[in-house]
């Protein structure tokens, strides 16, 4: 059981660090598209 967890981290935490970088992005870009709705772009 230990080998299969050790197998899974590494994919766990790309997949959380990934799914964390989509959340921060996705939040910036709603706050930038509320303050400013003509600085879309990015």
């Amino acid at each position: 059981m230990q080998k299969t967890t050790a197998h899974n981290m590494p994919w766990f935490s790309f997949t959380n660090a990934y799914l964390k970088r989509v959340s921060i992005k996705f939040i910036s870009t709603l706050y930038t598209t509320e303050s400013d709705a003509t600085n879309d772009v990015s």
